[in-house]
């Protein structure tokens, strides 16, 4: 079988950028282990002089040159649409796995095809009040419609996700979490008091000024206190309230802005943490948790979207009934900091689950099966006509 992923991948392999990155790495990883060895990754990125062909452990990428047509509109009728059907005519897969926005062009692109939703641009700007966010939001609802409508088979990535699509779509869905990089299962915990981590975009949506909030209530009762917010800053005008609160708060020791970490620094970060502290307001299945539980962290999350699909209340972390209150984020993070007892018992019922759920060995077996699906009900099309 040779597989083709349509799909973000990093030039570095152990710095994904954002999830989707980061489950197309352990995917492929998964995939190439279990002997799907002809495995193809094809990008498509702004700003290439001409087509790239590199070699990741094994994995061979093709980074293709995206055209200056609006994405919205690019992923459905654009150049790079064509460009990209020209390439896998070339390729001559057995099928392609679209992630992401690409997948819009699955039904055209002439071969057996599996798309994998991991999000909804109208729902992210909204939450991130991007610029414009009003009308990019119902240009991308339109856009998301189109692109799910004429699909034949579709992975989701957690029930939430896949009760959003069922009324759009007529393609057989099959649920299959997200692969994880087996080595989030083997972080050795050296946990550190009163450390709380925080991982990825700094920006409204992922609200992490709450967690700021939340710790200026805290410091007293735990001087030790350390806060860790980890990523990459994608509003300037949120990181300089973000900055401003930390300052104005007198936690410049307590609160620490390390960056955008590679795989390696993260799995370092989850290693000491206590608690793993994630009060987005739209989320789908967020790799920082699905990796936190695989380390065996509890987790303190918003009850929102796709969060309590991972998480279950009370039994694997504590939810939050609103993400915005940070009284409510002070009082359930200081019922852990506490309980080192209810700490472990939640720790050690994440790391189970995370097992079950988003193990790469299961994961990619659940995969091939559904690549199995798509080609067998393409040969019968493609037989009947």
């Amino acid at each position: 079988m040779k597989v083709v992923l349509v799909s973000r991948f990093p030039s570095n392999i152990d710095q994904p950028r954002g999830g989707v990155e980061t489950a197309t790495v352990a995917l492929a990883k998964a995939l190439f282990s279990l002997g799907i060895t002809d495995l193809h990754i094809v990008t498509i990125e702004k700003h290439l002089p001409e087509i790239c062909i590199e070699n990741h452990e094994g994995l061979t990428v093709h980074r293709l040159r995206r055209s200056r047509w609006p994405m919205i509109l690019d992923a459905i009728v654009g150049p790079s649409v064509r460009i990209l059907n020209q390439y896998l005519r070339k390729l001559e897969p057995t099928v392609v796995h679209y992630h992401e926005t690409w997948g819009f062009s699955a039904p055209k692109c002439g071969f057996p095809a599996v798309f994998t939703v991991h999000g909804f641009d109208s729902l992210n700007l909204v939450t991130e009040k991007a610029p414009f966010w009003r009308t990019r939001s119902k240009l991308w609802a339109w856009a998301e419609s189109i692109g799910l409508r004429k699909q034949k088979h579709i992975i989701s990535i957690a029930p939430y996700v896949h009760g959003a699509i069922k009324t759009k779509t007529s393609a057989k869905i099959s649920d299959i979490w997200n692969s994880l990089n087996p080595l989030a299962y083997s972080v050795r915990r050296k946990e550190k008091n009163g450390s709380l981590l925080f991982l990825g975009w700094l920006n409204p949506r992922k609200n992490p000024l709450v967690i700021v909030k939340a710790a200026a209530k805290l410091i007293k009762k735990y001087p030790e206190l350390k806060v860790r917010l980890c990523g990459e800053a994608s509003v300037p005008l949120y990181f300089g309230e973000l900055q401003r609160a930390i300052s104005d708060m007198g936690l410049t020791k307590c609160v620490e802005i390390p960056g955008r970490l590679n795989q390696s620094a993260v799995r370092k970060e989850l290693s000491t943490a206590a608690l793993l502290v994630l009060p987005s307001f739209q989320e789908n299945a967020p790799m920082v948790i699905a990796e936190a539980m695989a380390a065996g962290i509890p987790i303190v999350a918003s009850n929102l979207c796709g969060i309590p699909d991972m998480v279950e209340d009370g039994k694997s972390g504590l939810l939050l009934t609103d993400p915005t209150d940070p009284d409510e984020l002070a009082n359930t993070l200081d019922q852990l900091l506490s309980n080192e007892k209810l700490r472990r018992c939640l720790g050690e019922s994440a790391k189970n689950r995370a097992e079950q759920l988003f193990h790469p060995t299961h994961v990619a077996s659940q995969t091939i099966e559904v690549y199995k699906k798509a080609v067998s009900d393409y040969s019968l099309k493609t037989r009947a006509v």
